[in-house]
């Protein structure tokens, strides 16, 4: 840790420590639990569960390990993932054509 060559990463939650102190880890907190709550809906109703993984997988590992979460959300591709999401053929929708 003594070291120049490092640099240590505090993840969205050392982030929103920094910019609103307790209240900014639980607000955070309450953004990204609604954010994976959304992930989980739309990866249990739609049928290609995979895209839905892989649109999100590694937006959500950077803001995890290294990002701030609106970071993560603009630049990282996340908020356009979400918006993609609802747009995916549902279960319902394909076994309405059969």
């Amino acid at each position: 840790f003594k070291k120049d060559l490092g640099s240590l990463n505090a993840s969205f939650f050392g982030a929103a420590f920094m910019q609103a102190g307790l209240i900014g880890n639980i607000i955070y907190g309450i953004i990204m639990g609604y954010i994976l709550n959304y992930i989980d809906l739309f990866e249990n109703f739609y049928k290609e569960r995979e895209s839905i993984i892989a649109a999100s997988f590694a937006p959500l590992v950077v803001i995890f390990t290294s990002a701030d979460l609106p970071t993560g959300l603009v630049t990282h591709g996340l908020l356009i993932s979400l918006i993609i999401m609802p747009f995916l053929p549902s279960r319902n929708s394909l076994k309405l054509k059969d």
